[in-house]
């Protein structure tokens, strides 16, 4: 606090490191509060990829699908469905269906089209999430600890009770960042 025998160079000094502190402390708040809205909102359209298990069987390494790539394994998955038709229909398939369906397949129905399309939709989600998490979601290891700490502080020194209740409302929606942060295992889940 600025006493009557400081002089008004130091009081001004004073006032510009409390207001770059404020500054400071809402800027991160809302950053991390953004990224955390964010991430949860892909991670919703992706299918609730986070937190991911990095330590049971298969790659731990976080994949972005091709389109192509998708479209494919779609394809091959409706030939296999063909493939089983035929199978029922005759008891066998034999290598003139085969030639038939790889020459000339039948087109998507529209179901088929709304599931391919949801299937890019998902992989499209996922990798706006993995960019998301390996750029904003790290830097929440820096902004939402740094802001819980400043609104801590600033609480402390706050002169009014109306200070005292934003500064409140800073450190709970910065503390709230962390909390997600932690229990989505940002970066955990990237399996680096």
């Amino acid at each position: 606090m600025a006493t009557s025998h400081q002089s008004p160079a130091h009081r001004d000094s004073h006032l510009f490191l409390n207001r770059l502190a404020v500054w400071i402390c809402v800027t991160a708040t809302i950053v991390a509060v953004h990224t955390c809205l964010r991430i949860e909102w892909l991670n919703h359209r992706a299918g609730g990829l986070l937190p991911r298990d990095i330590v049971g069987t298969g790659n731990p390494k976080w994949r972005e699908g091709a389109d192509r790539a998708i479209r494919a394994a779609f394809h091959r998955r409706i030939s296999l469905q063909e493939d089983d038709r035929i199978l029922a229909d005759h008891g066998r398939v034999t290598a003139e269906d085969e030639r038939a369906l790889d020459e000339n397949p039948r087109p998507l129905t529209e179901i088929q089209q709304k599931e391919l399309q949801r299937e890019l939709d998902q992989s499209h989600a996922n990798s706006a999430l993995r960019h998301w998490v390996q750029t904003w979601g790290l830097l929440q290891y820096v902004l939402a600890p740094l802001a819980v700490v400043l609104s801590l502080v600033l609480l402390i020194r706050a002169p009014s009770w109306r200070g005292r209740l934003g500064f409140s409302l800073l450190g709970t929606l910065s503390g709230g960042a962390v909390v997600l942060m932690l229990y989505r295992g940002y970066f955990t889940s990237l399996g680096w």
